[in-house]
Formats: C-alpha cells, structure tokens, sequence
C-alpha cells in the first residue's frame, strides 16, 4: 500500500501544471501532495491564476489576480475554500486518470 501512494505521489508530481477554468477559476494548480488513508485521499494543492469575486446578487464582479491579493483586503481562508470547492472536479478527474477510486479531498491550498 505504502509503495503504490508513493508512486500515485510522483504521478501527480509529473503531471506539472494543470490548467482550471471554469465560472470561478481561471487559471493552473500543481499537486505538492497526495495521502491516502482507508476512506478517502487527500491532495494538497498551488493555485495560481484568476479568481472571480462576486460583489453580490445586483453589482457584477470582477476578475482578481491571486499574485495581487493581500492579506488586507481578502479573507485567505474564504478565497481557499472557494479554489478547494471550485477545483475539486478537476483534482477528481486527474485522480481518477491513476485509478485510484476512494473520495477526493482537497487539504491544503496554496495561493500564488
């Protein structure tokens, strides 16, 4: 068992950059990291790209660098939530390239 993480882990690694859009997301994750455990595996992932900001259901919102957010101004936590849930279909769909068929979480998100 042990053996096959390790290799799905530089599977993943070879894929390199992976390119996200959708109605949220424009733009590439990298995998860092892959565990798995009896009921599911997680993935740790590097968003780098756009991120859509709604401004509401009246005000149209606009597109967000990630390069050009700071602490400041935007929550972290609420712009790592909306990569993890917006680029869990595509984690999904790569994960399942390496036959590997237990639930996909996505753990850590890197905001570059």
């Amino acid at each position: 068992m042990k053996q096959e993480v390790n290799i799905t882990k530089t599977n993943l690694k070879k894929i390199g950059r992976t390119n996200v859009k959708n109605l949220i997301l424009d733009g590439d994750i990298i995998f860092t990291g892959y565990r798995e455990y009896d009921t599911y595996c997680e993935c740790d992932i590097i968003f780098t790209g756009k991120i859509y900001e709604g401004r509401g259901k009246y005000l149209q919102g606009m597109w967000i660098n990630t390069e050009k957010m700071t602490p400041e101004y935007y929550s972290f936590n609420k712009v790592s939530r909306a990569i993890r849930n917006a680029a869990l279909a595509q984690v999904i769909k790569i994960v399942r390239e390496l036959n590997i068929d237990l639930p996909v979480k996505i753990k850590k998100v890197k905001i570059c």
